[in-house]
């Protein structure tokens, strides 16, 4: 039998029950039961965007490596480790470090990461500035 779309009946008892977790009173009318309902949706879209998030840090920090930033791991926004993982692949270590990367954006720059990699150590938050 074929219940909203779904042949497994049971994610739809599953999703009544949530429903029924965020409306908890029989005697709502239309309107606060509309809302109720509405809350429980965007709790839930909050959760899978907090999912979605962690998730992309796992696949970020396995293809950058999870030996350099093992200690910054939760701690860095994802657009943080993008920022870092560019100065990493940077090809040009011509010129001295000026630190104007590091001052400029609070994190460390190639020659940092390079240094630190070539050491088997890692970046630790003291490197980041928390800003």
């Amino acid at each position: 039998m074929l219940h909203l779309e779904a042949v497994d009946s049971s994610r739809v008892k599953g999703a009544n029950c949530t429903i029924k977790c965020y409306i908890k009173q029989r005697n709502y009318d239309l309107r606060q039961t509309w809302k109720k309902i509405k809350i429980g949706v965007e709790s839930q879209i909050r959760d899978l965007a907090v999912q979605d998030e962690q998730s992309r840090i796992r696949d970020l920090t396995s293809v950058i490596g999870m030996s350099l930033y093992h200690l910054v791991l939760r701690k860095v926004t994802r657009q943080g480790f993008v920022f870092i993982e560019k100065q990493r692949c940077l090809d040009d270590l011509a010129l001295d470090c000026t630190r104007i990367f590091t001052k400029t954006m609070g994190l460390p720059c190639v020659h940092t990461l390079r240094c630190l990699n070539a050491t088997n150590l890692s970046v630790q938050l003291a490197d980041i500035h928390r800003h």
